[in-house]
């Protein structure tokens, strides 16, 4: 960016359709301040994934991108591929029902060998749905379908712009890190050589669908057609939110897709309660999303700790900058600038930064030291630059947020309220974040 030749990341997080819709707030954020033509990389997980390849295909007029991302977002996935699904196990269930009217009329068999081939019988009927939804008629198979079709229309990474690099993640199984879909490469780690994949002809669906493989679904392989070398091995892929689920492990990193500024769009809203705990399907999800909420929380912590370890204390420019435009965070009555303040006197705030806000040194010393006026005067001074009154007038009323929060992960289809919900709270906080942690982005007005 600029003379200085930094670069903008942009993580989008998982979170399935609540994410993807949260996450157009985010670019509509981006777009209102000058910076979403400048982000270089965009790095995403799950539903950030869907949006992230949707709005590469169609960034070049931003109010068209938006309108029709909104209406796709109104049909599901999980309806549409509900029927084919029900057909597989209602053929499945016809053929157990059959046997059970097949042992009831023999009267060859004893009560003793028909109550255990009806055990066996079960037994093979449970392990012949799943291997039907995870082998024969896979259900990511048929996601994949569906992305291909209704968001993405067939095209291929190889159709993707020059600029931003759309970094879609998904996990490695087998080597337990993050595999990479872009269009300058695909990777984990340095286990294939360049080459090894015929990256341009792959399906943008299929490396959306590696990236947004729910645990519960199949996995992701990608098929030999498209791998260069001929009986070798193929990933085995499952959802990227298992490694990473905000998306900003991968802008951290050095190489094509390391970020000087990270700007992390995080539709997580977990909360944990009773419900369904005594049901296994529910309780595997549960489990999954804890452990996500957890890891998204620690690599919140390591990046700001870095950051003061780096940023601060040694004036080392070369570590990325943060800013978190988080859903949880909500409502505005935390008072953000307060917060921000706060992560001043523990200097976890740039130097850089502070300036931008007419902060210099010496007034900055003073709020380490706990000094209350300085604090103040911190606090109007940043309170008049980033413009918090009119940011603080216009934030999402407490119906729009408890709307926006209530909306589940997952692929089913979201009311235009529930968009609409997503949509404010989504740019109401990524603006007061950047504006707070990134204000040297925000064009002088």
């Amino acid at each position: 960016m600029g003379e200085e030749g930094k670069k903008i990341g942009l993580a989008l997080s998982g979170g399935g359709y609540r994410a993807a819709a949260y996450h157009i707030g985010t670019l509509r954020a981006l777009h209102s301040l000058g910076i979403l033509d400048k982000v270089d990389v965009m790095s995403s997980i799950s539903g950030g994934s869907i949006i992230a390849a949707y709005y590469a295909l169609h960034k070049d007029e931003f109010g068209e991108f938006e309108k029709s991302f909104r209406c796709k977002l109104r049909v599901g996935v999980i309806g549409s591929v509900f029927v084919i699904l029900l057909a597989e196990i209602v053929l499945v269930l016809w053929g157990h029902v059959k046997l059970i009217k097949w042992m009831l009329d023999d009267n060859s068999l004893c009560e003793c060998g028909k109550i255990i081939i009806l055990i066996v019988a079960s037994i093979l009927i449970l392990l012949l749905i799943v291997f039907l939804l995870h082998k024969i008629l896979p259900t990511s198979g048929w996601i994949e379908k569906f992305y291909a079709l209704w968001f993405f229309r067939c095209k291929r990474m190889g159709t993707l712009p020059k600029s931003p690099i759309v970094a879609m993640n998904a996990t490695d199984v087998e080597q337990n890190r993050l595999f990479t879909f872009s269009q300058i490469k695909m990777d984990a780690g340095k286990r294939y050589a360049e080459g090894y994949f015929k990256k341009d002809e792959i399906p943008i669906s299929l490396a959306v669908m590696a990236s947004s493989a729910y645990p519960l679904l199949a996995p992701v392989k990608i098929p030999r057609r498209y791998i260069n070398e001929p009986n070798t091995i193929s990933p085995i892929l499952s959802d990227g939110g298992i490694y990473d689920n905000q998306g900003a492990h991968k802008l951290t990193e050095n190489g094509d897709y390391h970020a000087d500024y990270i700007i992390v769009s995080d539709a997580g809203n977990t909360v944990m309660d009773r419900k369904g705990t005594w049901n296994v399907v529910s309780l595997l999800r549960k489990v999954s999303n804890m452990m996500m909420n957890r890891i998204e929380k620690m690599q919140r912590r390591e990046y700001l700790f870095l950051q003061k370890k780096y940023v601060v204390k040694k004036d080392d420019d070369t570590y990325p900058h943060y800013a978190y435009a988080v859903l949880e965070w909500l409502p505005a009555e935390k008072d953000y600038v307060n917060r921000f303040i706060m992560n001043v006197s523990k200097e976890l705030v740039p130097q850089a930064v502070c300036e931008c806000h007419g902060l210099d040194k010496a007034i900055v010393a003073q709020i380490i030291d706990n000094d209350a006026a300085a604090w103040q005067i911190a606090k109007d001074r940043v309170e008049e630059h980033i413009g918090w009154e009119e940011l603080y007038a216009s934030q999402p009323d407490e119906e729009t947020i408890q709307r926006a929060k209530g909306v589940s992960t997952g692929l089913s289809s979201l009311s235009k309220k529930k968009i609409n919900a997503l949509v404010d709270c989504a740019e109401w906080m990524t603006k007061v974040q950047v504006r707070l942690y990134m204000p040297e982005l925000v064009p002088n007005e």
